[in-house]
């Protein structure tokens, strides 16, 4: 059971991180002047494969429902005879293996695509490092020396009053 969610959660975040790259590749490669033909062309192929896709695991479905595929261990002394199941796949489990392994090569191919303009994840990693740190400083140091002055004023006003209530 466990298996079967990590592999809807991954086929899920695979689909959307493709579709997401296959629009933003569409919308790069598309000429200015004929933008909106390119992408409507890029649609059409995405719905026909999007159709396909059902129809072709129905006939896997129907394909893999009397197969199975069993990987074991077996021990056998004197005393005990253990059999542990390495591997069992049956029915859909075959489904969701094939739709896994697919999603990851695409995503693996998909990384290997280099985009005009594309910088390197360490250089981002770098900068974005140096302004989080920057803005800290600005926001703790800076913020604070600023509004010191009124917040001991708050402060004090505030035991003035709280004696005043005593009293």
């Amino acid at each position: 059971m466990i298996l079967l969610v990590l592999l809807h959660v991954m086929t899920g975040i695979s689909t959307g991180g493709i579709n997401l790259a296959l629009t933003n590749i569409g919308l790069k490669l598309a000429p200015k002047t004929d933008a909106i033909i390119y992408i409507t062309v890029k649609n059409m192929v995405a719905s026909f494969f999007t159709a396909l896709g059902p129809v072709l695991g129905g006939l896997l479905v129907d394909y893999f429902a009397t197969r199975e595929l069993q990987i074991s261990i077996s021990w056998k002394s004197p005393n005990l005879q253990s059999v542990a199941k390495l591997i069992y796949l049956h029915e859909w489990n075959f489904l969701f293996l094939l739709a896994s392994i697919l999603a990851f090569f695409s995503l693996r191919w998909l990384g290997k695509v280099q985009e005009k303009g594309e910088v390197s994840h360490q250089l981002v990693k770098r900068i974005m490092k140096k302004r989080f740190r920057a803005g800290l400083k600005e926001r703790l140091l800076v913020g604070n020396m600023i509004t010191l002055h009124a917040q001991l004023k708050q402060i004090l006003k505030r035991k003035d009053a709280s004696k005043g209530d005593v009293n």
